[in-house]
């Protein structure tokens, strides 16, 4: 999924509040972090297509007198991950946190759970419970409290 980002700015002043209509709502546009020194005018970035295009619309029939003007524009992409439905493990013959948490470290090296988990990340039970139920691992010999 791709969707497009644009960057606007001030063409004459550090500050500028103007507004669009969209469907019959009036939607308010800051331009704003404009500076005195080094002179820069205000900016405003929107990926939103409505306002976008409403925006472009405005320049369009303004022309070059218009207070505001497109300066960058760019395509960002969305990264459409999937997520998998954890299913819940049953894990048996753990007694104690030490083992829990080793169990985790070599489930998640090996692919077994979410990668990137590390002794460092689990320092204590309720770290060691949330991991565990945030990858759906449970521990069923393992002492609550």
């Amino acid at each position: 999924m791709e969707r497009k980002q644009k960057t606007y700015q001030s063409t004459q002043s550090i500050q500028l509040d103007t507004n669009v209509r969209i469907n019959g709502q009036i939607i308010p546009i800051e331009f704003r972090g404009g500076t005195y020194d080094p002179r820069k005018n205000g900016l405003y970035h929107t990926s939103d297509p409505d306002i976008i295009a409403a925006l472009d619309a405005d320049i369009a029939r303004v022309g070059p007198s218009c207070t505001f003007k497109c300066i960058h524009e760019e395509v960002l992409l969305d990264d459409e991950i999937e997520k998998e439905v954890i299913t819940e493990k049953n894990i048996e013959g753990i007694k104690t946190v030490t083992a829990a948490r080793q169990w985790l470290v070599d489930a998640s090296e090996q692919g077994i759970i979410q990668k990137g988990i590390t002794s460092g990340m689990i320092r204590n039970r309720t770290e060691v419970l949330k991991i565990a139920g945030e990858n759906g691992v449970i521990f069923t010999d393992l002492p609550i409290e």
